[in-house]
């Protein structure tokens, strides 16, 4: 893979079993509020000090790579591959040079490689039980697929106002079918209903109704959530990013 930036934000005592969550979209994560392209973030280390995170947790922002575009390395291979000219959603002015997906690159990247490092300057044991994956729109399709790419690695997946309109009912059904057998794994899925969000709720509801047709349990293998009256800006992620991970990290869903 090509050269990424990698942030991470650790409690100052770190034992073998902290948790790890892993995102996309790094420049907009663990950067100051300045050097965001849109003046924005996830507020993540405001939220960890101000103790709205239920535990001790690392995080790890990975920027998008050096010579590539974030809609190759997040657009995942099952869908890009299903829907050949999928990338005809964005406009010429967003839209990448290189019509095609890195993603299984990308994802294993993170996996084989961002994953063991952190952990092992750090001194934690990786194990899919306190390791997860997160990311937003585009970055909540890359991070569903990585739950279903690498169920070896993650255990869970928090995916915040996921782009479905990228693929439609076929990027539904190629993400939420290759998730593992319900058990030992799971997801999170929100979405608002303003802005880019306004389009996402109808896909979000077919997402449900697949997870439960594979036998997915609701409130214990995964959570589905509309956040009326919000949009598709860091702001509003930013908001709801502690009930994600609370969630995720809740003992008694363990």
């Amino acid at each position: 893979m090509g050269s990424h930036r990698i942030d991470v934000a650790a409690p100052l005592k770190v034992s073998p079993t902290t948790p790890i969550l892993i995102m996309h979209d790094g420049g907009n994560l663990l950067v100051p509020r300045e050097e965001a392209w849109n003046g924005q973030n996830w507020g993540i280390t405001d939220s960890l000090e101000a103790g709205l995170v239920n535990g001790e947790l690392v995080v790890i922002g990975v920027h998008t790579g050096e010579g590539t575009s974030r809609l190759n390395e997040l657009a995942p291979a099952s869908i890009v591959k299903a829907v050949p000219d999928v990338y005809e959603i964005f406009p010429p002015e967003v839209r990448p040079a290189l019509l095609q997906s890195t993603s299984d690159e990308y994802q294993d990247f993170l996996a084989d490689e961002v994953l063991p490092k952190v952990a092992a300057d750090l001194g934690i044991t990786l194990d899919p039980s306190r390791t997860a994956i997160s990311g937003s729109s585009m970055g909540g399709l890359a991070t569903i697929y990585g739950l279903g790419y690498r169920p070896d690695t993650y255990g869970a997946a928090l995916a915040f106002s996921t782009h479905w309109p990228f693929g439609g009912q076929v990027a539904v059904q190629a993400l939420i079918g290759a998730l593992p057998a319900p058990g030992s794994h799971r997801l999170w899925l929100d979405s608002g209903n303003t802005e880019l969000d306004a389009a996402y709720p109808s896909l979000h509801y077919s997402a449900i109704d697949l997870l439960e047709e594979r036998g997915w349990l609701r409130d214990r293998n995964f959570e589905a959530r509309i956040y009326a009256g919000t949009g598709h800006q860091e702001k509003y992620w930013a908001a709801r990013w502690p009930d994600a991970v609370n969630w995720w990290l809740s003992p008694s869903l363990r």
